[in-house]
């Protein structure tokens, strides 16, 4: 959401940082950092309590962190993958990012931002889709988040706010239409192969 990072072709992007790996290992990333972020977040803070919460390692995610905001104005609280429930989506391991950890924290004054709608699965009306983000200069997602956010503070819950503009529903609906659509797409090629 905040930053796009790659481990290979790492001159193609706008920074290089040493980062320790799970393994113990030392190595080299490329970090392209979203435009505007100082701004959003400046603005965000305002009403918010910003929490990152990802589903990198701690070692890779603090580099990253650290690099970014060395005195730690923007990002004193962290959560990481151990943070993370990890579930099997598609043969795949996923990390959901499962808000009631957040003990004397209601529901329905949390927002979650990801560009990964699955991270959110256990809560979809905290959640808040943004576009995932490459190395775009023009990018200007983060400013429209807190435009948002300054907007929806005003409502008593955050989620019922979501329901409304974010329309998670009709995207879920259509998501399970999708799904369906494929599935019988699936079972018609199948047969078509039986015949032939």
């Amino acid at each position: 959401t905040l930053v796009h990072c790659k481990a290979k072709d790492i001159n193609t992007m706008q920074n290089v940082i040493e980062v320790t790996l799970p393994s113990r290992k030392k190595g080299k990333i490329g970090v392209n950092v979203r435009p505007n972020w100082q701004t959003a977040l400046d603005k965000i803070k305002e009403k918010y309590i910003i929490v990152v919460y990802t589903a990198s390692h701690q070692s890779y995610a603090d580099a990253v962190l650290d690099f970014m905001d060395p005195s730690n104005k923007y990002f004193p609280h962290r959560l990481y993958r151990n943070n993370c429930t990890s579930v099997k989506y598609e043969g795949k391991e996923v990390y959901i990012k499962d808000l009631s950890i957040f003990k004397g924290i209601d529901l329905k004054d949390i927002v979650i931002i990801d560009n990964s709608v699955v991270s959110f699965a256990y809560h979809l009306y905290n959640g808040l889709p943004v576009l995932p983000y490459y190395d775009s200069e023009n990018d200007k997602e983060l400013l429209l988040l807190a435009c948002y956010l300054e907007y929806i503070a005003q409502y008593k819950d955050l989620r019922e706010a979501n329901k409304k503009f974010v329309k998670i529903d009709e995207y879920r609906a259509k998501a399970i239409e999708e799904e369906e659509h494929c599935f019988k797409a699936e079972k018609n090629v199948k047969r078509l192969e039986k015949k032939s």
